[in-house]
């Protein structure tokens, strides 16, 4: 695997395979570093905003990562206007950074969301219920309703949205003492290129 393998060591045609080796890992194993990536939008107001979320699936084909959001949120606005953006991953153990840049699209009450949903744990449904809505001005850190761990956690349903990124280009960078290594993966022209570091 290249994330693995020593800087001279490394083979161009191996780099992508092991890249979505990686974010797999990332969904299935919360401690692995690829699964709190940093996700960044262009802000309503024309600036970079930034945030981390949970990613929840990476599928090689069609080329696609998804993370879940309250429908709320102000991220899904920005989403609205421009659907342009980046997720930034690394593995601290691997040493590899990854920033997979693409196109977001966000489901919300369809087939997509739901499968979605009935697959999320009943604690992370929780979120989805809280009132009032995320980054209302509250009169102190208390003012919010989260559910009680009895309640009926379904109604979040209506606040759930599953954002599927389909992925345009990888930009990987291997952190190594002895040799850094850098490549870029452009998906959909299918090209590979070895960069500078």
């Amino acid at each position: 695997m290249p994330h693995t393998a020593e800087p001279d060591a490394v083979v161009l045609s191996d780099v992508l395979p092991g890249i979505w080796g990686l974010l797999e890992r990332g969904v299935s194993d919360r401690r692995h570093g690829f699964h709190h990536p940093v996700l960044a939008t262009i802000g309503l107001e024309g600036r970079p905003k930034s945030r981390i979320v949970i990613l929840r699936s990476a599928q090689p084909e069609p080329g696609v990562l998804r993370f879940h959001t309250d429908i709320r949120s102000g991220k899904c606005q920005e989403l609205a206007k421009n659907p342009s953006v980046c997720l930034t991953f690394y593995d601290e153990e691997a040493r590899v950074q990854v920033i997979a840049e693409g196109t977001a699209v966000l489901h919300a009450g369809d087939s997509i969301a739901s499968v979605a949903w009935s697959g999320s744990q009943r604690m992370s449904k929780a979120g989805y219920c809280t009132t009032p809505a995320p980054a209302t001005v509250i009169d102190d850190a208390g003012g919010y309703h989260f559910p009680d761990i009895k309640d009926d956690f379904e109604q979040g349903y209506l606040n759930f949205g599953a954002v599927v990124i389909h992925v345009t280009s990888f930009d990987w960078l291997f952190l190594r003492a002895g040799g850094l290594r850098r490549a870029r993966f452009d998906l959909a022209n299918f090209k590979a290129q070895w960069l500078v570091p």
